[in-house]
């Protein structure tokens, strides 16, 4: 079973951030500023703008390890394959990816999670997968026990508790 190796302390990054169609060029220039604080990068997406830009390439370029991920578009499987055959598959061939995230958040979509993980790890069997789930749904959720035996580690994001009524509430 692949391992990830422990790195030092990288970033989760989002093209989206900025715009809702980043370019390469200013995809690249984040990933060039990244490479300024951090050496490992963590994904959403595998690609912007119908495939224009390529992210695991130009994390590579920009000289960043890369934890790729593949987002799950509920309702488009075809946009998911897509994504998965002519950017995450080949991925693995730049050098730099250290894992590959299957979906984020998207427990509604185990089916696709369990089918992608499985996919990937026949695929890739070198490149650590798992998949980004809430600490709620790792915890809580019966589904979880299903995913654990085809995941090399398990991506957990953890939010503060905030009952929304007011700021003050939460102190």
């Amino acid at each position: 079973m692949p391992t990830v190796p422990f790195h030092a302390p990288g970033i989760t990054y989002n093209g989206l951030h900025s715009t809702v169609n980043p370019t390469a060029a200013q995809v690249s220039a984040d990933l060039a500023t990244t490479k300024q604080h951090f050496g490992d990068v963590r994904t959403y997406y595998p690609q912007y703008g119908g495939g224009a830009v390529d992210v695991g390439k130009l994390a590579k370029d920009a000289g960043l390890n890369l934890m790729l991920g593949l987002f799950l578009f509920d309702g488009h499987p075809d946009w998911i394959e897509g994504n998965y055959q002519q950017f995450v598959k080949p991925a693995a061939a730049h050098g730099n990816i250290t894992a590959i995230l299957i979906g984020n958040e998207d427990p509604q979509m185990i089916d696709t999670i369990t089918q992608y993980l499985q996919k990937a790890k026949a695929d890739l069997p070198q490149v650590p997968v798992g998949t980004s789930q809430t600490i709620g749904f790792w915890l809580t959720d019966s589904r979880a026990a299903q995913l654990l035996p085809l995941v090399d580690f398990i991506g957990v994001n953890i939010y503060a508790a905030w009952d929304w009524t007011r700021a003050e509430a939460n102190n």
